[in-house]
């Protein structure tokens, strides 16, 4: 056994034991048969097994430091879909409060809740229809809508919400009921859609069976209220 066989041996038993007799020995090339020699090939040897180990090392660093932002991104996810999801339960129980208000004539906590440039549109142009585009109109449109209708009740059926506080839309479907002079019933039905910006109303869309109105209007101004033949409130 020549010299850096028995180096092998000695520094590194365990891949003594693994070799076979004749890989034990090797030829020796001229003027590179010394121990200094035979080391150095050691030391190439094993630092290539060095190598081997710190390239595993950072492919699992790797993969630790990308699991742990797939769990932050998860985690971000997670807590923005529970924070929309709470933000639209809030918005759906505003939307009815407001509509609990119109019932009440509570109109001036309504208004308060809208942008002083406010769009509102109802269809037609009768003495409810037509476009207000400031908080003052619409507070004469109410106060007008709670004359013609007295005995007025809006009942919320369904509530949509999409998009965030930045920029929020609420689909309300609703139906009307209401007394007419001559004693029958009045029913309607319709959808609002309603923008909202930080928690305030920024437009008002109501979309309903025109007819409808325009036919209670025509039998309130036949029975003497002139109101309801009067131009549509704009601004």
């Amino acid at each position: 056994m020549l010299p850096g066989s028995i180096v092998i041996c000695v520094l590194y038993p365990q891949k003594a034991n693994c070799l076979q007799p004749e890989q034990l020995t090797f030829q020796q090339e001229p003027h590179s048969g010394t121990a200094v020699d035979c080391l150095h090939r050691i030391f190439l040897q094993s630092s290539r097994h060095r190598v081997d180990f710190f390239k595993g090392r950072q492919i699992k660093i790797k993969l630790r430091s990308f699991f742990a932002l797939l769990w932050r991104v998860v985690s971000f996810l997670t807590i923005s879909v529970m924070a929309e999801t709470m933000y639209h339960a809030i918005v759906k129980r505003i939307a009815k409060k407001n509509f609990e208000r119109v019932n009440e004539r509570d109109f001036a906590s309504l208004l308060k809740d809208c942008v002083p440039n406010v769009h509102h549109r109802f269809g037609g142009t009768h003495a409810l229809g037509g476009e207000r585009h400031d908080r003052e109109a619409l507070g004469r449109w109410l106060a007008r809508l709670a004359r013609l209708g007295p005995d007025m009740k809006l009942t919320v059926r369904d509530v949509w919400v999409k998009g965030r506080p930045h920029n929020t839309t609420v689909i309300v479907r609703w139906t009307n009921t209401d007394s007419l002079p001559d004693g029958s019933r009045y029913e309607n039905h319709g959808v609002h859609i309603v923008k909202m910006r930080w928690g305030k109303i920024v437009e008002i869309d109501a979309n309903e069976d025109s007819q409808a109105v325009v036919e209670a209007l025509k039998m309130r101004a036949a029975h003497g209220i002139e109101e309801a033949a009067a131009p549509p409130i704009v601004s």
